[in-house]
């Protein structure tokens, strides 16, 4: 982030426009993201895995309000020089998880608030 930076709320975020901007430019001074997720997937836990060669896990808690549910899953975010470059799935079937940590064993560890759990998986 740069401080006094311009990131677009409200009016852009990424591929999302407020409505009444859909067909505007963003102007100039907008700093676009660098990685997006779709929209409702309600990221909200990361954390940076040592075991996986510094790629982050992300817990995507969920969609509630749409016909067709988003999230519910953990993703892998893998990173290229510093830099997220694609994520993909990493873990489904765990309600809806809330925060990722790695364990000092390496395992993976996912709270989920449907389930009132905290899930260790181990390699």
């Amino acid at each position: 982030l740069r401080p006094g930076g311009f990131y677009g709320f409200p009016y852009f975020g990424g591929r999302i426009r407020l409505k009444g901007f859909r067909d505007a430019r963003p102007p100039a001074q907008q700093i676009p993201p660098v990685f997006e997720f779709q929209a409702h997937v309600a990221t909200l836990g990361i954390h940076f895995f040592r075991s996986l060669g510094g790629d982050a896990l992300v817990a995507e808690h969920g969609s509630w309000n749409r016909s067709v549910p988003v999230g519910r899953q953990v993703v892998r975010v893998r990173f290229q020089g510093g830099r997220p470059v694609s994520a993909t799935t990493f873990l489904r079937g765990v309600g809806r998880p809330v925060d990722v940590k790695e364990a000092p064993d390496g395992s993976v560890l996912v709270s989920d608030d449907a389930g009132g759990a905290i899930h260790i998986f181990r390699r």
